[in-house]
């Protein structure tokens, strides 16, 4: 058990089997061209750029039929949709050939890059899957306290994401009627919690989404790491009442050793919701603040976000970050929108990512 390796030459070479390391040994020692001189790799290296100091690629055609293929088990091979095939197809993921991920670092700053190659023919299904609803706006980093460590940010609507899903689903399954089973489920969700998902959920919220560091917290967070989900809702109110009544469902239907209970508290002037649990750190949470909403897993994550939101507009947020700003320029070759006359409408990414090495 374990790696198995052997050197030739100045390289070290470890595979999981004694066959497997005969071929890497017997290839190595053959002295054929390598793959890096070929013309596949050469056009990996020019789309990914020549600076790179990390460079990794895979063949996805033989792993995606690798992983289509149904497996020898009965029980198995039941569990599986009939045709997974082509649920992959109706997402566009049968369309890409291969992936090239690129690494380069300048000092402080690092720049992650990702190339895929599809043929012009699969790419329609690809691009309607990766597309997003648009660019970000500035006014939305306010949103970012101002010593965050790393945030996440996307525009993007779970409501583009539904058809596609059930696409894929019937296309995978061969049942033409989910789409209708899908309605009954969420009907009878309706039924037991009183919330409807399109209408009340979906159409609650807005499009632009922050996750970020929390901060703080108990014990177990050492482990499990404190999050916070911000949305702008386009209905404050909607989003707050369906949230409301998801979480007294979810506390009312945990088992009895948890000891979960629904209870608020107020933090900074904002009442906050959440589920106690017994024995542990973790108390699934919700605030709105103004037509912001907030998620955590934990208070403590919880009223670090509030408090920031709170204090909007006035408090200093994540542009006001040396970091971020130097960062900001390095990947994007352009000062960061400044605060005031037009920041708030200034567009930006439609995927926005950082991380302080130092925090």
């Amino acid at each position: 058990e374990g790696l198995l390796s052997a050197f030739i030459g100045d390289w070290l070479l470890a595979a999981a089997t004694v066959e497997s390391l005969d071929k890497l040994c017997a290839a190595a020692q053959e002295q054929k061209p390598a793959f890096a001189g070929s013309a596949r790799w050469k056009q990996v290296r020019e789309h990914l750029g020549r600076d790179c100091q990390g460079l990794v690629w895979a063949d996805l055609k033989p792993i995606r039929q690798h992983l289509l293929r149904l497996p020898e088990d009965p029980d198995a091979r039941a569990a599986l949709p009939p045709s997974p095939a082509k649920a992959a197809a109706v997402l566009g993921l049968d369309g890409v050939h291969s992936l090239a991920a690129g690494l380069v670092l300048d000092g402080p700053h690092f720049d992650f890059r990702i190339a895929l190659e599809a043929p012009k023919d699969r790419r329609r299904a690809l691009v309607k899957l990766l597309e997003g609803e648009g660019p970000l706006t500035g006014g939305m980093l306010a949103s970012v306290p101002p010593d965050a460590g790393w945030f996440y940010f996307t525009r993007e609507s779970p409501k583009r994401f539904l058809p596609m899903v059930k696409d894929a689903l019937e296309a995978g399954t061969g049942d033409n009627t989910f789409s209708q089973k899908l309605g009954v489920g969420l009907f009878a969700f309706k039924l037991i919690t009183g919330v409807d998902v399109e209408k009340d959920l979906i159409d609650g919220f807005g499009d632009e989404w922050l996750v970020c560091d929390a901060g703080g917290g108990g014990p177990l967070l050492d482990l499990l790491p404190s999050l916070t989900l911000t949305g702008k809702a386009k209905d404050p109110a909607k989003a707050e009442k369906a949230l409301d009544k998801v979480f007294e469902n979810i506390a009312g239907a945990a088992p009895k050793p948890m000891d979960a209970g629904y209870k608020t508290v107020v933090v900074d002037g904002i009442t906050a919701h959440y589920i106690s649990v017994a024995l542990t750190d973790i108390s699934p949470c919700y605030a709105v603040v103004g037509s912001y909403v907030v998620i955590s897993p934990t208070l403590a994550g919880l009223r670090r976000q509030v408090r920031h939101l709170a204090a909007l507009p006035g408090a200093k947020d994540i542009r006001s970050s040396a970091e971020f700003q130097a960062a900001y320029q390095a990947a994007f070759g352009k000062a960061l929108p400044a605060e005031g006359a037009g920041a708030e409408q200034a567009e930006l990414p439609g995927t926005l990512r950082y991380l302080n090495p130092k925090r």
